[in-house]
This record gives structure tokens, sequence and C-alpha cells, in this order.
């Protein structure tokens, strides 16, 4: 045992109790008795200790300090684990994961040109309700249709409900 390791042992030491008869404490007195830098910080080191001693023994306890001190321990109310702020932030998180998977399967199941349909559909309606388009076919008769028709490469074998 060096003098770093008895100091480190011997400032737990306590006088007058069972620590006289520790092995360890034991090793520790005996460098102290032959070591005389370490004797001489050991003297100190029990007198300080000696003297803090006196100090608190020579001030009364007050009667109802376990009372005080037990007022003043602050009282924390438990949070229920479900209001917790780690519960919190799980529950976001698998709300934000729920979301993304339904946006995902979502996408897996909508049509690749829906898009281009929607753009179709919004162009056909637009033309169907702008009339200028229909000018040169308002009026035509069963026969006038077949003509314009075979005029702009279209079909003209049909048959017109009356």
């Amino acid at each position: 045992m060096n003098r770093e390791e008895a100091q480190f042992i011997l400032r737990a030491y306590r006088p007058n109790s069972e620590d006289a008869h520790d092995p360890q404490f034991q090793e520790a007195l005996a460098l102290a008795r032959q070591d005389p830098a370490l004797g001489l910080w050991f003297a100190e080191e029990q007198a300080i200790d000696r003297a803090f001693a006196a100090r608190i023994r020579s001030r009364p306890v007050p009667p109802d300090l376990k009372q005080q001190l037990l007022l003043a321990r602050s009282t924390i109310r438990r949070v229920p684990w479900w209001r917790r702020p780690t519960w919190m932030g799980l529950a976001a998180s698998l709300v934000v994961l729920i979301g993304v998977t339904a946006s995902l399967i979502q996408r897996e199941n909508t049509p690749r040109d829906s898009k281009s349909l929607s753009a179709f559909r919004t162009a056909m309606t637009s033309a169907a309700l702008d009339m200028s388009a229909h000018a040169d076919t308002w009026g035509l008769d069963a026969d006038g249709y077949r003509a314009w028709l075979v005029e702009h490469r279209g079909e003209s074998d049909f048959t017109l409900p009356p």
C-alpha cells in the first residue's frame, strides 16, 4: 500500500469505532505510524474531524426538525403515463407513420395517368362547352354530318337516332 492509498482509506476512518479492527484500516494506520509525513497529515485530519464533530454537538437539535424537513421536501405530482412527453412523442410519431403509410398505399392504388386523365377531362369539358367549335356543324341534318365527318377524316358509317 502506498501513501495515496493510505490517505484515501484514512479519510473514512472513524476513531472509537469498529474501523480499528478492519484489516484495511489496520494496514493504513501502521503505514501512518511508520511514515512521518503521513502520520502528520493523519493527525491534522483527525483534529479537523474532532473540531467539526464538537461544533455539530454544541448546537441543539430543534425538536421539530424532522417535521420541518418533511414539510420542506418538495412533493412532485406524478404525471400519468399517457401524459408523459415520451408517450406523447411516441403517439405523434405513430400518427405520422400511419399518415405516411396511408399516403403511400393510396399513391400505389392511384392510376399513374391520373394527372393526364384529369387534364384530358378538363380539356374535353371546356371544348364541349365552347360553342364556337360547333359552328360548322350546327343545324346540319344526317347527310350533312356524314359529309362533314368525311371531310375531317372521321367514320361516316353510322346511324343517327331520330
